[in-house]
């Protein structure tokens, strides 16, 4: 198993991070310039079979406005597993597809 670290800025735009197994091991969200809550929507999909706003997420994780977001998955005990790819979305509800007002920072650790 290797790690794989991506980062950037994502809004409603789907985002592919891997394309098959692949396991999400740490996660870091930066939301401050939103006034409101911002959703991280994740799918267990390639982006070619995401429709943000119609395919239901795998998780969605609220940020709170004008905060962060961090959290650790201890591996090999504690990883999120996707067999289909991974694929995320920023936006302004749960399984919404309206982008916040300011992308949202991330990084990702990946096991793969």
């Amino acid at each position: 198993m290797a790690n794989l670290k991506k980062s950037g800025t994502l809004s409603a735009t789907k985002v592919e991070l891997f394309s098959g197994d692949v396991g999400i091991v740490w996660i870091s969200l930066g939301n401050q310039a939103n006034t409101a809550t911002t959703y991280l929507q994740i799918f267990d999909a390639d982006s070619d079979d995401v429709t943000v706003g119609t395919t239901a997420p795998t998780l969605s994780i609220p940020i709170p406005a004008s905060s962060a977001y961090d959290t650790a998955f201890a591996p090999p005990m504690v990883k999120i597993d996707f067999t289909n790819g991974c694929t995320v979305a920023a936006t302004t509800t749960r399984t919404g597809s309206t982008a916040p007002g300011t992308a949202v920072d991330y990084n990702f650790l990946l096991e793969v």
